[in-house]
């Protein structure tokens, strides 16, 4: 399995939903895939991506919210919306690093390590 480098956040969404010629999304692999004895090796890339792409997700989704709720009107759909995501994430222009440690400041996470807290 092998899974080419992302250069931007946009890479990341197109390999959590879009799998390349004869590959398998990273949304739908299974488990044995980035857990047990292949944790080192995939877990913290699936963590990552999947990390970006609900944010991705949730951002549109709070956007719907907000119009349904102020304007009580609800459009059909929205779809993914890039500006939506960008303008919550100015981050997310400078790289993928740094658009995960503002989606976990947003959410006032730490990111988890097996050798415990930066504090501990």
């Amino acid at each position: 399995m092998v899974i080419r480098d992302v250069r931007d956040w946009h890479d990341v969404i197109q390999q959590w939903d879009v799998s390349d010629a004869g590959m398998v999304v990273l949304k739908d692999w299974p488990k044995e895939w980035y857990q047990g004895s292949m944790k080192k090796i995939m877990g913290s890339l699936y963590s990552q991506h999947k990390k970006i792409a609900e944010e991705y997700e949730w951002c549109v989704l709070c956007i719907l919210v907000v119009i349904r709720s102020f304007l009580n009107y609800c459009p059909i759909s929205l779809g993914r919306n890039d500006d939506v995501f960008q303008m919550t994430y100015p981050a997310a222009d400078r790289s993928v690093k740094a658009l995960l440690t503002a989606i976990r400041v947003l959410h006032n996470e730490c990111r988890q390590s097996k050798n415990g807290t930066p504090q501990e």
